[in-house]
């Protein structure tokens, strides 16, 4: 039997405690005369930060256990820019591939496969994981790209999602089970026919942490092994010994919101930084018309920035921001180098299974991981 994963203990008023930290860093910023992002650097760089935009992180389709389909192994397919590419070309192209995508499953689905997820993106039915990456890199390459070249892959996997308690196995698809052995083989076989598959997040659970060990061996010489879940909110993680362990990442996915302050996020990213490790912030998933997140993510020197498709005024909004900030930042603005591989730190910190007292992310019911 496999036992319930240890939850951290709701608060009363623990979700609003990232709303309260954004707040007073606009209050900050307010009375510095100053912009946020530059009272944030303020308060945690200092003279010697190095500005650089997040790069975009963009969701073009939702898949996965929930949705339609017998493909369970992929939640989110997400593409992201070389990092020359300007912001302003980078994210156009990717609205032009975001249509493109959406045009091409609607000639093959009819009107229903114009439904799309809470975060914009396309809810085609796939039946195997490989037909939503060619489906993108066909609209990439309708747009005068190349997928591989010019933009990336990065995948959601959620593998937790997907695994059968009752048989201790991953449904990968409808049908189809593998092991904990077999999950390494499974995504070094998909990451080496699609090399342009620059990262994967959260392949394996993390309490197989041998399999997911071996997921890094076999991977890491091409591809960033990510954890979403696998790591508590950096408000425990900040404060997670560094030892040497067999459990190792080389980058780690954060979220403003809920029990997370700025400063929990800013003191992480700067911990897992220095382990080498590649620092996603993502919106949540009820997000609004504010920017704040853009500003969090310059302060906390996030390489990736994740925040759906770019549709509806909620998202634009801040995709523009990006765009305005490049054109305004000019020469204060530093570039992100290509990524090097193979990405796996000398070492990394263990994920706890006891909480932290008091404070909680997320709902109230444990989930079985």
């Amino acid at each position: 039997m496999i036992p319930d994963k240890i939850v951290e203990k709701d608060h009363p008023g623990s979700s609003a405690i990232a709303a309260i930290s954004h707040a007073l860093s606009v209050v900050g910023a307010s009375v510095a005369k100053s912009t946020v992002f530059d009272h944030l650097i303020n308060c945690y760089g200092g003279d010697d930060y190095c500005i650089k935009l997040p790069l975009p992180l963009v969701t073009l389709v939702q898949s996965g256990k929930a949705a339609l389909g017998k493909s369970n192994c992929v939640k989110e397919y997400m593409i992201t820019p070389r990092p020359d590419m300007p912001t302003s070309e980078a994210i156009s192209t990717m609205a032009k591939i975001h249509e493109s995508l959406l045009k091409a499953v609607y000639s093959k689905g009819g009107v229903s496969a114009k439904n799309l997820s809470d975060s914009g993106a396309i809810c085609p039915v796939y039946d195997k994981p490989e037909q939503g990456l060619d489906a993108i890199a066909d609209a990439v390459n309708s747009c005068g790209f190349e997928i591989g070249k010019d933009f990336f892959f990065v995948l959601n996997a959620s593998a937790h999602e997907c695994f059968d308690y009752e048989k201790g196995k991953y449904e990968v698809i409808t049908g189809m089970l593998k092991s904990p052995d077999d999950m390494p083989d499974f995504w070094a076989d998909i990451t080496g026919r699609y090399p342009s598959i620059i990262g994967l997040i959260d392949p394996i659970r993390c309490e197989e942490n041998l399999q997911w060990n071996k997921i890094c061996s076999l991977i890491s010489s091409r591809c960033l092994v990510i954890a979403g879940k696998a790591y508590n909110r950096p408000g425990l993680l900040k404060d997670e010994a560094l030892d040497f362990h067999e459990f190792a990442t080389s980058g780690v996915v954060m979220k403003a919101d809920g029990a997370n302050t700025i400063t929990h996020i800013v003191e992480c990213s700067k911990k897992m930084s220095d382990l080498s490790n590649t620092i996603i912030l993502a919106d949540g998933l009820h997000t609004t018309n504010n920017t704040l997140l853009i500003d969090i993510a310059i302060a906390s020197q996030a390489r990736f920035i994740k925040m759906g498709a770019p549709v509806r005024g909620e998202r634009i909004v801040k995709y523009n921001r990006l765009v305005e900030l490049d054109a305004e930042l000019g020469e204060r603005r530093g570039q992100w180098s290509p990524l090097k591989f193979p990405a796996i730190p000398p070492k990394a910190p263990t994920p706890t299974p006891t909480p932290e007292k008091g404070l909680r992310t997320g709902d109230n019911t444990p989930t079985k991981e």
